[in-house]
């Protein structure tokens, strides 16, 4: 007979025979367990999350001569409904008998002679449990996300509360609640639901693989304590929120655990079987790494998969837009900012000028005149020598001295530029907000520059806002009434008008920030060839660059320029995102469904094998075993691995 070898961190000899599977059963959680001699173990088994565990139990009933009697007798149904289960082998060399599953029954089929009853693993109460908002105030019926994203998607502000100490409140005593300024890592929130969704369990329930009995934190929880994410958790089940905190797609699984003092854990566990590092954050291995070697096939039937769909030739990987954040100018000779023209019909001045009253020029009609101003269709889009718009190298390196493409159509301004605000917000939280887009003149009077919206002339206030088109790089100012803005191209009539003009319209200035054409990428090259290519997309990975002599103040006669350069640039995570998605597809990842035709205990759900090998010859694995499922009936046991495609993108995060 073939033989099995396990060579890992997690190694256990195969149960050779087992006579018999012992089935326990008790009312409730605290009560003690009873053995139930006549109820037989058909099928068992363990899944990691999302997928679940069950098992199936018989009962016989009837005038039966059972195995263990000398005469027939009449046995009555029995009452398993409600009840908790689990399964305990009989190794034939152990003094301390495994429990191999343990679980919750749900409903029962009687065919008249023959109880059948199926039972669920113990994360069926982890889907009767709901998560609620529980703050430094108590719980409140409102949605509360954890954590909230930065302005313009930067960086993540917390709402997380510890209390100082154990005695500040009674109600919460020392665990994280909403209501503070710290921010929640994806194990907080874990915990959180731990103390707080199923605080009412039936079963204790912890989270294993945390250093609070002195021993190492596992790596798994490493990697949870690492993860800073937002997350809208509000009304779904434990469950459902366990499965979003610890996802497979971001290189953590998680199964439930129990062990025989009656407590329940969840047990995450990592899903790679070597380390990586990703932009600041460190990828870590499974702890329980596991080889497997097959003398022959004769007790054993694997079944491995080999895929050519998670090989690619080519990783890219594409950030969002590049923005630029420059200075027009509508004076037509200056030539170190980039142009901008009046944007109103020269027939619609005219009227403007001969209309009958101020009344009738500030009418919708002659909204434009004075007023409108756009960029010009054929900009080449450069300010003063610089181009806008760069030419992205496949490194990710933005080369402005090589002007990317530009297509003029479908541009906006931004209604923000990439400049922190000198502001007082009067918040007592850190919160940088964005300064605003600006537009300003020269005020021949007083010989300074002036922001439109606080224009003094002459000791008169002429405050001025502005808005943008939401169609075209185009913009409107909104004065008092229009010719303010005319001086030097329209003197008006003696008694035409009671406000007379005091700034050229074609002395204005604008600084906003612009989308352009280009957008960050990294490309990483796996293969020769390049037929198959690997897009990864961030769109939230974006830069933020200023045009040198872009003009960020004035401050009287002086205006406040810009040396230029990048006021944010994620390429850094591009690249993280690259070298890791290239180190995973770099690596050949099978699945295996082995069959064992007979018991054993080996392969927990959650190790990872690495290879599997037969008569020196060795197949790589590198997945971790998602399920393990026993037939008792027929003495087989199958192992199956399994694994996700990642979500580089948040990896980096």
């Amino acid at each position: 007979m073939a033989t099995i070898t396990i060579a890992g961190a997690e190694s256990y000899a195969p149960v050779a025979y087992i006579p018999r599977v012992y089935v326990q059963a008790r009312p409730d959680w605290q009560s003690e367990w009873q053995w139930r001699p006549y109820v037989y173990a058909l099928q068992a088994s363990q899944q990691a999350s999302p997928q679940g565990s069950y098992a199936v139990l018989a009962y016989d009933y009837g005038t039966i001569l059972r195995e263990d009697r000398l005469a027939f007798r009449s046995y009555w149904p029995i009452a398993l409904n409600g009840w908790y289960v689990r399964l305990i082998i009989d190794n034939g060399w152990s003094d301390t008998l495994p429990i191999i599953w343990v679980g919750y029954v749900v409903d029962e089929e009687d065919d008249g002679g023959r109880q059948t009853f199926r039972a669920v693993g113990l994360e069926h109460f982890l889907e009767t449990r709901i998560a609620h908002s529980w703050t430094r105030d108590g719980q409140i019926d409102r949605a509360l996300k954890f954590n909230e994203t930065g302005a313009r998607g930067q960086g993540l502000i917390g709402n997380a509360y510890a209390p100082a100490t154990p005695d500040e409140t009674l109600t919460y005593p020392r665990s994280l609640v909403f209501g503070g300024e710290a921010l929640w890592t994806n194990l907080d929130i874990i915990k959180y639901l731990i103390s707080r969704a199923l605080a009412d369990s039936p079963m204790p329930w912890l989270l294993s693989g945390l250093d609070d009995d002195g021993s190492p934190m596992s790596n798994a929880t490493h990697m949870l304590a690492d993860r800073y994410e937002v997350h809208d958790l509000y009304g779904m089940t434990v469950r459902e929120a366990l499965d979003r905190l610890i996802d497979r797609r971001l290189g953590v699984g998680w199964r439930v655990r129990t062990t025989p003092e009656g407590y329940a854990y969840i047990e995450p566990f990592s899903l790679f079987d070597s380390d990586y590092r990703v932009g600041e954050k460190h990828i870590l291995p499974n702890e329980s790494l596991t080889e497997l070697a097959l003398d022959g096939l004769l007790d054993i039937e694997p079944r491995i998969r080999f895929s050519d769909l998670n090989r690619w030739d080519k990783v890219i990987v594409r950030g969002g837009p590049i923005y630029s954040t420059a200075t027009w100018c509508a004076i037509p000779a200056a030539d170190e900012y980039a142009p901008l023209k009046s944007d109103w019909p020269y027939a619609l001045e005219q009227d403007y000028q001969n209309a009958a009253d101020d009344d009738e020029r500030r009418s919708e009609r002659f909204e434009t005149v004075y007023c409108r101003f756009r960029v010009p269709q054929d900009w080449d889009w450069t300010m003063g020598g610089h181009a806008l718009v760069p030419t992205v190298e496949a490194d990710g390196t933005c080369n402005f001295a090589v002007p990317g493409v530009a297509h003029w159509p479908g541009h906006v301004f931004e209604r923000e530029l990439p400049l922190p605000t000198n502001k007082e917000t009067g918040l007592d939280v850190d919160r940088e907000d964005l300064r605003r887009p600006m537009v300003f003149c020269f005020e021949p009077e007083s010989q300074t520059y002036q922001l439109l919206d606080r224009l003094i002339v002459d000791d008169q206030e002429y405050p001025t806002p502005f808005y943008f088109s939401d169609r075209e790089l185009a913009f409107t100012i909104r004065p008092r009434i229009n010719h303010l803005f005319a001086s030097l191209h329209w003197t008006p009539p003696e008694g035409a008008t009671d406000i007379e003009p005091v700034i050229a319209y074609d002395s204005l200035y604008l600084t906003a920030m612009v989308e352009t054409d280009a957008r960050l990428s990294v490309q990483v090259n796996l293969h020769d060839a390049a037929s198959r290519v690997l897009y990864i997309d961030v769109p939230d990975a974006v830069a933020w660059y200023v045009v040198p002599g872009t003009v960020i103040d004035v401050k009287g006669a002086e205006m406040e320029k810009h040396v230029g350069g990048f006021m944010r640039n994620d390429v850094a995570r591009l690249h993280a995102i690259a070298s890791f998605a290239a180190a995973w597809y770099g690596k050949a990842r099978q699945t295996i469904d082995l069959t064992i035709k007979t018991l054993s205990i080996s392969h927990p759900v959650g190790s990872l094998i690495v290879a599997a090998s037969s008569g020196g010859y060795t197949i790589p694995i590198r997945t971790a075993v998602t399920s393990r499922e026993w037939d008792f009936v027929h003495g087989t046991t199958r192992i199956k691995t399994g694994f996700d495609e990642l979500r580089f993108k948040d990896l980096a995060q």
